[in-house]
């Protein structure tokens, strides 16, 4: 099979690159972002009254384009639009409980279907969650969530680029339990999700795996309001994801040969994050720091240590003008896996990666319905492994439209 570095690459970085991405991609998730972390701050909890049921149809319409919509080394630019529509309720029959539900969808296409095959994407979701609150200072609920999504794997070939076509469904769900006194707030969450793919990807070597997996979760959530516009959260959470097949790669980041029996197919993160929202009259501002180690118990190549720290800001300008501007900066170390692991994996050093995101938002209110908006994104990745690196710049403009 004539796959060369490239595909290798990024069949072993999949998994960490999704996972990541999954904190990153918010647009995508906002509802269950906003679900997950609801009860962080009973603070900020909706007030106690009954209501109807309401429902909120809203629409993203965007176009942009990208210098490399594949995310590789040799860059595959192209333009693209995004149609992403979204249906939410909330329902408080009783004044200590709150429903809520979301229906979204996320079809993204570029203009050119030789890019298009590479990088297309279908995503569908739907989610409910629910708050009890059993008295002034202690709330309990959760969360249930099914996702679908479409997209693709590039892969860069002899003498040209190809992808691996991919789909799969995950359910997942959370119940957690909040406390919250007049500063300080603390909640702990239990859950897990099962991703099941109906396709299978394949290695260097040529085995021929589907990277399902289940995965359990715990976390703990603490708050802590000195005024108003001055709040600090703390989160630690510890996940382990057990996969059904998985690609067998050495410490050193080879695969295994083909063939070869997987042993423990399980991966173990431990993730803490420190962030900060300060407000003043013209400007919301949110630092974070976060540390994330992982542990791979299979042959321990993706075995890790990653720092990232992010500084976001929503700026109100005149003339009905947000600014929002976001960077961040990470850095991963691996403990084994080194940086050149098919030239020369005993003598080179041991693999590097850091990421620098930035992007640069503006937003138009023009009424309640309607809200136009613009950004430009830089991502940029740097590493010894130098099938890794990258570098995208992306512009995009669109309009979203509440009904």
């Amino acid at each position: 099979m004539k796959v060369i570095k490239s595909a290798f690459l990024l069949l072993l970085i999949s998994p960490v690159s999704m996972a990541w991405s999954a904190t990153t991609n918010t647009s995508a998730h906002v509802t269950k972002a906003q679900a997950d972390n609801r009860s962080q701050a009973v603070i900020d909890s909706p007030s106690n009254s009954t209501s109807a049921l309401k429902f909120h149809p809203k629409v993203l319409l965007t176009a942009g384009s990208t210098s490399n919509a594949t995310l590789l080394n040799v860059p595959t630019a192209g333009p693209y639009w995004k149609v992403a529509p979204s249906l939410s309720s909330e329902f408080e029959p009783t004044d200590s409980l709150y429903i809520s539900g979301t229906l979204s969808g996320r079809l993204k296409r570029f203009s050119e279907q030789t890019v298009g095959d590479l990088a297309n994407e279908t995503a569908a979701d739907a989610g409910a969650d629910f708050m009890w609150f059993i008295s002034d200072a202690w709330e309990t609920g959760g969360h249930m969530w099914f996702s679908y999504l479409e997209n693709r794997i590039p892969v860069i070939g002899v003498d040209r680029t190809s992808a691996i076509f991919q789909r799969y469904i995950q359910p997942e769900g959370r119940l957690y339990g909040a406390w919250a006194g007049e500063s300080l707030s603390v909640e702990v969450g239990a859950g897990g999700a099962s991703r099941r793919y109906s396709t299978t990807t394949f290695d260097l070597v040529g085995n021929i795996y589907r990277n399902s997996y289940t995965e359990a979760r715990g976390d703990v959530k603490l708050g802590y309001q000195w005024t108003d516009d001055l709040r600090m959260h703390f989160t630690a959470k510890a996940d382990r994801r057990m996969y059904d097949e998985r690609m067998a790669e050495f410490s050193d980041g080879l695969p295994a040969p083909i063939g070869e029996v997987h042993p423990r197919l399980s991966v173990f993160g431990l993730e803490n994050e420190l962030s900060l929202k300060v407000g003043m009259k013209y400007l919301e501002w949110t630092p974070a720091l976060s540390f994330r180690l992982e542990k791979d118990e299979v042959f321990g190549a993706r075995d890790s240590s990653l720092w990232k720290i992010r500084q976001k800001a929503a700026v109100s300008l005149p003339l009905n003008l947000t600014f929002e501007p976001e960077i961040s900066l990470a850095r991963q170390d691996f403990a084994n896996f080194s940086s050149d692991p098919l030239g020369d994996p005993r003598n080179s050093p041991l693999r590097e990666d850091w990421d620098a995101q930035a992007v640069a938002a503006v937003k138009f209110t023009i009424s309640r319905e309607f809200v136009a908006q613009a950004q430009y994104a830089f991502n940029k990745k740097l590493s010894n492994y130098t099938l890794a690196r990258y570098t995208e710049h992306a512009v995009e403009t669109g309009m979203n439209i509440q009904f």
